[in-house]
């Protein structure tokens, strides 16, 4: 995990106000399953497999990439490996 991100910003009730505000009520924080992992200190593959299990709530960008609403990811708290 080279490439992997050392300091994940991790959006606050502010920034999903904003967002909420320039956006819409739809448009809200997000992060990548990497950058999760990152900030939780956890493999990538834990985040995939809770994503699997219906455990964490995860969404598709039109690409194909995945994200994870930051409320969500509060909401689940940090896995155990």
């Amino acid at each position: 995990m080279a490439d992997e991100p050392r300091n994940v910003h991790w959006p606050d009730e502010r920034d999903d106000e904003h967002r909420r505000r320039r956006g819409g009520p739809f448009l809200e924080a997000a992060i990548s399953p990497a950058s999760l992992a990152a900030k939780w200190g956890v493999g990538v593959q834990t985040i995939y497999r809770d994503i699997r299990k219906g455990a964490l709530r995860a969404y598709r960008l039109p690409g194909g990439d995945l994200r994870i609403r930051i409320r969500d990811a509060r909401r689940y708290g940090k896995p155990v490996e």
